[in-house]
């Protein structure tokens, strides 16, 4: 039987560890506010912590995720990191520096601990659930139109000016594409949902095997929802065309 761990002794155990390098002679944290962490962090990602417990309200994980676990609240310690900025304060915005470091020390902190396989898996759980990737390749994108536009400035102005509305107008069709493109996608998504929980009589989509596609996949619904919630005119249209609420579609 694979090893299990509860969150109670990882939280023992960061705390022993701080114990021991500690200088004043006590932990800087405690292993009850550590507990208290995994439950932001697990919050933080709209699960249901309850869903985790077993019948006598422990929660156990196995020996990689404990890992995982036990790197993530070592990360949540340090009040000038992006993981303890996350948890415990109101952070409307994302810093990519930061979250750049969390994903670099996880990175560390994992390797030689389990496989590679294991810690790519994880590495890109965290990748989506920050959008880290995404984020850097939209900053790399604005980089390279900056730096165009520093570049332009030893042609003839009208030159400057016309490549880069040139360039505007490329990103306005791409824009106006994918418009179109979200709505007709998150449509069907909405009807293939609907269809499939009349069929079937389940809450929701199995999705099948808990591995990173299938993960992916959930994670695109619960991005959806977020989004048609933030978009009442794409929502009331696909509502109005389904005859059902996007809540009790997605949710």
């Amino acid at each position: 039987m694979a090893k299990q761990i509860s969150i109670h002794a990882i939280a023992r155990a960061i705390e022993d560890e701080l114990f021991s390098v500690s200088e004043t002679g006590k932990a800087p944290i405690s292993y009850k506010t550590i507990e208290r962490r995994f439950m932001q962090f697990v919050k933080s990602f709209g699960i249901d912590i309850n869903r985790l417990k077993d019948k006598n309200g422990e929660i156990y994980l196995g020996e990689t995720e404990a890992i995982f676990v036990q790197g993530i609240l070592a990360q949540s310690i340090d009040k000038k990191g992006f993981l303890y900025k996350l948890l415990t304060e109101d952070v409307n915005e994302l810093d990519l520096f930061e979250i750049s470091e969390f994903m670099k020390n996880m990175y560390k902190y994992m390797t030689d601990k389990m496989s590679n396989d294991d810690r790519d898996s994880y590495i890109g759980d965290l990748d989506r659930n920050f959008y880290y990737t995404a984020q850097l390749e939209g900053l790399r994108i604005s980089q390279l139109i900056d730096t165009l536009n520093v570049n332009l400035t030893t042609m003839p102005y009208t030159h400057h000016v016309s490549t880069l509305i040139n360039i505007r107008k490329k990103l306005e069709r791409e824009s106006a594409n994918s418009i179109v493109e979200m709505v007709i996608a998150t449509t069907e998504l909405a009807e293939f949902i609907k269809d499939y929980k009349e069929i079937t009589g389940e809450d929701g989509i199995d999705y099948g095997d808990d591995d990173d596609i299938a993960e992916e996949y959930r994670q695109r619904d619960r991005d959806t929802l977020v989004f048609l919630e933030q978009n009442p005119l794409i929502k009331q249209h696909i509502e109005n065309k389904l005859n059902k609420t996007i809540e009790d579609l997605f949710k």
